[in-house]
């Protein structure tokens, strides 16, 4: 014999309001947690093309470097190829050098390696548009993104010669709301010698 409860209500199941509800709420949760997600991927994009642009510039850096603490050697003639390109800080415009942005002036260049044992370091002039964000996507590379200007500072008394040089790196990112939101600066200040 089957006994029936007294209390059907307790068994009954869900109605279809209820689960739209449930299904409304789960979409939502769902939605949120893809949204949040989707953030983060964006960010950790932004970083690669942050951290590959800073190795680049890193490694402008560093062939700066090289080339001026080897000047009266191997490196002679790039030291002062590199000398005679950069404008004097009483130069027409040199003044705002620094706030310049994304903007090429006409003394740019970038570095490379070349396969010439006397002159491991070559350097190329910058050819480019005035704003190199409009055109650059993703990570920058020297040429293409990345490109150095410099300020003489003529000697004075027994101070020598110097010059700040500014590594620039200008893109847009894939990620990016807007043109150019990438842009990276580091500054360099090397001694030189105008007789080589």
């Amino acid at each position: 014999m089957v006994k029936f409860s007294k209390n059907n209500k307790s068994q009954r199941g869900d109605t279809l309001v209820e689960v739209a509800i449930a299904m409304a709420v789960l979409g939502l949760v769902l939605a949120s947690t893809l949204t949040v997600i989707n953030r983060s991927l964006y960010g950790v994009m932004n970083a690669v093309e942050r951290t590959a642009a800073r190795g680049e510039v890193n490694s402008q850096v560093e062939m700066l470097r090289y080339v001026f603490d080897t000047q009266t050697g191997i490196n002679r003639q790039v030291a002062n190829d590199i000398i005679d390109m950069t404008k004097n800080s009483t130069d027409s415009g040199m003044s705002n050098i620094a706030s310049r942005g994304c903007a090429v002036g006409s003394g740019g260049f970038y570095l490379g390696m070349s396969n010439d044992a006397t002159e491991p370091i070559s350097v190329t002039k910058y050819d480019a548009t005035d704003s190199v964000a409009d055109s650059v996507a993703a990570a920058p590379h020297p040429g293409d993104g990345i490109w150095i200007e410099g300020v003489k500072h003529g000697p004075s008394g027994s101070v020598p010669g110097y010059i700040d040089f500014y590594v620039r790196a200008c893109w847009t990112p894939r990620i990016a709301q807007e043109i150019g939101q990438g842009r990276l600066e580091s500054t360099v200040r090397v001694y030189y010698r105008e007789d080589g």
